[in-house]
């Protein structure tokens, strides 16, 4: 396969009776030597489950993520570099609506972002613990919505000290700051 003036070779293998790889394969210069290497598995409903990459097919630096749906829906998404935790992404739903999404971003077992849904879909509470990642609350944004789903204001507490320094508010349907 070619693509402009970057040659290159890409082999997918088929091993099951599906329309999803198993494998990939790439040689960048076309010249017999494998440059990233990936497998991936799927199950029966098309969800990826598990896929592992090696950008250099050197067996360093091995990327891995897992991908875990429970009965309600709800993902666990873990990715790893050479067998280490390097985040969890957790998404939980209710009705089919997003409702709670969790990152521990940088694979400490400690919750970055947490960020909360109404039934709706809309975000309406929102915390950070960056950059420190130390188990605090660093900002914090909260939201409010009318009937018909419209914004009507929110707040953010950007010391993470339980005080508000900005606000904002619908005048005549748009939205407006103060501080």
């Amino acid at each position: 396969m070619t693509g402009g003036t970057y040659p290159y070779r890409r082999t997918y293998s088929f091993t099951d009776a599906d329309d999803y790889w198993d494998s990939a394969i790439m040689d960048y210069a076309d010249d017999g030597v494998i440059d990233y290497y990936s497998t991936q598995t799927v199950d029966a409903d098309g969800t990826i489950t598990s896929q592992t990459s090696d950008q250099y097919a050197d067996g360093v630096d091995v990327y891995s993520g897992t991908y875990e749906v429970d009965a309600d829906g709800n993902i666990r998404n873990t990715s790893y570099m050479d067998g280490v935790v390097t985040s969890v992404w957790e998404y939980e739903y209710a009705d089919g609506v997003l409702s709670v999404l969790r990152a521990d971003s940088n694979g400490d077992g400690l919750w970055e972002t947490v960020q909360n849904y109404d039934s709706f879909g809309h975000l309406i509470y929102q915390m950070y613990d960056t950059p420190t990642s130390d188990g605090m609350i660093d900002s914090l944004q909260t939201w409010s919505y009318d009937a018909r789903g419209r914004r009507l204001g929110g707040n953010t507490d950007t010391l993470g000290d339980g005080t508000f320094e900005w606000e904002q508010w619908s005048v005549e349907g748009y939205v407006c700051g103060s501080m």
